[in-house]
């Protein structure tokens, strides 16, 4: 049952890195985009 707990535990863990990760990924596209629109224009 604790090992069942611990598993879940690593699981939603990892789902919220991933979704850390997504969401500093965009983030950093989206000012890199701004950057080179404000460089260009």
């Amino acid at each position: 049952m604790i090992l069942q707990a611990f598993v879940l535990i690593l699981f939603l863990y990892l789902q919220l890195l991933n979704y850390l990760f997504f969401v500093v990924f965009y983030a950093g596209l989206s000012v890199l985009f701004w950057f080179y629109i404000q460089l260009t224009v």
